[in-house]
């Protein structure tokens, strides 16, 4: 990434906060049909991943595994795949293309993009700490 886009679009941890966050408000807000298909797109997500060979029950329970901040970056990317914005107006989904890496979710990344869209939307976010089990999507 360049000099300007990091600069413009911010850093990896940046963009894994902002998924985070807004995975977490929009979460609640899909419909049964919107959820049945996020679960189908978070398998796909893992088998395109390189869990090629995994079943369907294997890659529930490594999803049902993951901390929270992870789980909640898969359901952005699943979210951007089907076209389903965040439900916080004028915010997107940013690209994270390994929600897996430890370093790149960072207390003080999420603490300045919580602030900043409670300052600019005037949405007051807590990431949750329970886990998220993709069968009870």
């Amino acid at each position: 990434m360049g000099f300007f886009t990091t600069l413009f679009r911010g850093t990896k941890g940046f963009a894994a906060a902002t998924n985070a966050l807004l995975a977490e408000v929009t979460l609640p807000t899909l419909g049964a049909n919107q959820r049945s298909r996020l679960r189908v797109q978070i398998l796909h997500v893992l088998r395109s991943g390189g869990m090629t060979s995994r079943a369907d029950e294997q890659l529930l329970e490594f999803f049902n595994n993951q901390p929270r901040l992870v789980q909640l970056n898969l359901v952005a990317i699943a979210c951007a795949d089907l076209n389903i914005p965040p439900i916080v107006f004028g915010e997107i989904w940013h690209e994270v293309r390994n929600p897996f890496l430890p370093q790149i979710y960072d207390e003080a990344d999420l603490m300045a993009v919580s602030h900043r869209i409670l300052n600019q939307r005037r949405v007051k976010i807590t990431i949750r700490t329970e886990p998220i089990e993709l069968s009870e999507l």
